[in-house]
């Protein structure tokens, strides 16, 4: 809780800085301390998840925002790379004027690589921002199916629990 809270800390005070006239560019500190919450938020989800014997609304629950975390998180080091080399990513109507815009894009290319529908209306254009959204796919595709599998696994554990406690000899 100590790292999360000293990183959201530095991660509101990088943004606050973002809005003053100051002579260097804070925006790199801004991305890397949101990054470094978004994943320690995950990753304590996922240790909560993972650790629960069983499988409940909360654990399910856990898994899915773990999921929308991880989606933020590389939404978050694709804005790194769209700030580091402008032309790391093709948009379609994105002004550097409006970051805003170009935010709610990268996080809308995040969700849609994570889960690999692949529009092909944001194109990563260097090899760096390719090699990241292709891990993002990889990232994506394992998630599913080693978590899925994970909570399937304990709710087919809890129902034979459940069965061979009840068809025990009646009295």
């Amino acid at each position: 809780r100590t790292f999360l809270w000293i990183t959201w800390s530095l991660a509101i005070i990088a943004s606050v800085f973002t809005w003053l006239p100051l002579p260097f560019d804070v925006h790199v500190l801004e991305f890397f301390c949101f990054s470094l919450v978004l994943a320690g938020c995950a990753l304590a989800i996922l240790r909560f998840v993972f650790r629960t014997s069983r499988v409940t609304v909360d654990s399910i629950f856990g898994a899915v925002a773990a999921y929308l975390l991880i989606a933020a998180w590389f939404a978050v080091v694709q804005m790194l790379l769209l700030h580091w080399d402008p032309n790391s990513f093709r948009i379609p109507d994105a002004t550097p004027e409006a970051p805003g815009v170009v935010r709610s894009d990268m996080l809308y290319f995040s969700l849609v690589t994570l889960v690999t529908l692949g529009y092909g209306d944001i194109v990563p254009v260097t090899p760096l921002a390719r090699m990241i959204a292709a891990f993002e796919g990889v990232i994506g595709q394992f998630y599913v199916a080693a978590v899925v599998a994970m909570l399937v696994g304990r709710y087919i554990a809890q129902a034979l629990e459940g069965d061979s406690g009840s068809s025990g000899p009646a009295s």
